[in-house]
């Protein structure tokens, strides 16, 4: 007999029965627990997602039982994440089976509130029908071996992949994105990877198609009140997400993942809090496969969710060619440009300081570029290392950044670690894209290289996004240079200074470096008077 009496002790039965309807409770109420008992422990991009999910679940309910009465974003999700960061397994293959566990839940719901109740039914669609049905099967799969667990069974008479239902009434269709779905409406939208191949993301054919099947094969399969998922990489800015963007952003929650933190400003908006430096799943990723991802041409869109443009306006995305071997160090001449903005504030602009090697009229833009937000000391100090480390021939900057800022501590400190910068204030032109135009002949003639590096892709949108983009930090920097050479060597193999010499504006006299060295001598003799 069951023990009915609450100051008794459980017996051992009692007790297995009592935790294992608690941990079916829990499962069918939390995805996350779910996940967990599928075998799965979320990393913590995963456990955002999940979240998420989670929210549009409820926010769905809301609606269907209050009517409507949610904002429009908060049943439209959209998840861009790069390649490699299960965001299938967690939203194609584990979200279905527990979603449809909902059903019984929203039952009740509608019976309270005496209004009509029609079964749930997921629409889940790839670009790829045999992927549609491995996910399919995935989600089938995983009820079949929990139905205890979620509550509900497959239907007997409906087994297959890509089209089954549930005991409960649940149903879930499988579709390929670009051909026709037909069949019931549903409840949730869920599109994976509406794009295969890079050569499709690039194609106006193909990005034209599923736009198409968008408007008038999806969205006419939904219920009037449905959730509407997107999981994606953001190849191109005239794909699917790239058009909704433009067209009704407001209407989606977006969760934009990249796999690095390149700077404060994305610091700022990452919804997993990184740092500038962190990068996405350290706990399956290397740093290896990062660096080497972002040196891709193509890593703004497939690996940083925000894609440059293909074609580039005053840069061409044609111009951007890498080098894999920098030609003999003795055989080149070393110059840096910069572009300053001296604030550490989270709203101001980054510095950059830009070091080339020039070889043979080929510029080599170095891989050991500095670029983010400096302080005065900070800058000064990030001069003399790249100075200390290239020994630049001549620094170009524009005619006020150095003179009338950093200027005097900037000669201080030279004179203090015996590292002087030939330093040569430019005078700029009115407009960007007048003094840029240097910059774009070298580059169009092919005489400019590129490290590959993390940091090569985001200064490559930079520029095919020039006049027009938020930054042009690196684009000023690189001008200079190409000013500098255009008017100092007129395109002939520069001659190599004969030594370094102050910076112009800089007065460094003869005195003052006497001084410097009287002072040293002066210790040296009494630290040897104190041995």
């Amino acid at each position: 007999m069951t023990n009915l009496n609450p100051t008794l002790p459980l017996s051992s039965s009692e007790l297995q029965t009592l935790t294992e309807y608690q941990r079916r409770l829990a499962v069918r109420d939390s995805f996350l627990a779910w996940c967990r008992e599928a075998g799965y422990e979320p990393a913590k991009h995963h456990r955002l997602i999940i979240a998420e999910l989670e929210a549009l679940v409820f926010n769905l309910f809301k609606a269907l039982v209050r009517g409507r009465e949610v904002p429009e974003e908060s049943l439209r999700l959209m998840v861009l994440t790069p390649p490699g960061s299960a965001k299938s397994t967690y939203i194609s293959k584990l979200f279905p089976p527990w979603f449809l566990a909902q059903c019984s839940k929203l039952r009740k719901m509608m019976e309270a509130v005496e209004k009509r109740y029609d079964d749930l039914g997921i629409l889940a669609c790839t670009h790829n029908g045999d992927l549609s049905i491995e996910f399919g099967g995935a989600a089938r799969n995983l009820v079949g071996a929990n139905e205890q667990l979620l509550g509900y069974s497959l239907a007997k008479d409906s087994r297959a992949s890509d089209a089954w239902t549930c005991s409960n009434g649940g149903y879930y269709r499988a579709g390929t994105v670009g051909s026709g779905i037909s069949g019931r409406r549903m409840h949730l939208g869920l599109v994976d990877d509406f794009c295969g191949k890079e050569e499709d993301a690039t194609s106006k054919l193909i990005n034209d198609k599923v736009w198409t099947w968008w408007e008038n094969d999806f969205i006419n399969r939904l219920q009037p009140i449905a959730a509407r998922v997107i999981i994606a990489n953001h190849r191109n800015e005239d794909d699917l997400v790239g058009r909704l963007l433009a067209k009704e952003a407001s209407k989606w929650r977006i969760v934009r993942l990249r796999l690095l933190i390149e700077t404060e400003e994305q610091a700022a908006e990452d919804p997993l809090q990184r740092s500038v430096g962190d990068y996405l799943w350290p706990e399956y990723f290397t740093r290896e496969q990062v660096d080497e991802r972002m040196a891709n041409p193509r890593a703004s869109g497939i690996q940083q969710q925000e894609p440059s443009p293909e074609k580039g306006n005053f840069f061409q995305a044609e111009w951007f060619q890498q080098y894999d071997k920098l030609p003999p160090i003795e055989e080149c001449q070393f110059y840096v440009a910069s572009d300053h903005a001296i604030s550490e504030r989270e709203t101001a602009d980054p510095s950059c300081f830009v070091p080339v090697a020039y070889h043979g009229n080929m510029i080599y833009v170095l891989s050991d570029v500095v670029w983010r937000r400096l302080g005065a000391k900070a800058a000064v100090q990030a001069m003399l290392d790249l100075a200390r480390n290239r020994k630049p021939l001549y620094w170009w900057a524009e005619r006020g950044h150095i003179s009338k800022s950093i200027g005097p501590f900037l000669q201080d400190r030279m004179i203090e670690e015996h590292v002087f910068i030939n330093m040569v204030e430019v005078t700029p032109v009115k407009d960007k894209v007048s003094r840029a135009q240097s910059i774009q002949g070298l580059m169009a003639m092919g005489l400019v290289r590129w490290p590959k590096c993390d940091w090569f892709s985001r200064a490559r949108k930079e520029f095919l996004n020039f006049p027009n983009g938020k930054h042009d930090d690196f684009v000023d920097a690189l001008a200079h240079l190409g000013m500098g050479i255009n008017s100092m060597f007129g395109g002939n193999k520069p001659k190599p200074a004969l030594t370094y010499v102050a910076p112009q504006g800089l007065h460094i006299t003869m005195g003052e470096l006497k001084q410097v060295e009287s002072r040293r001598s002066r210790l040296k003799m009494l630290a040897l008077a104190n041995d």
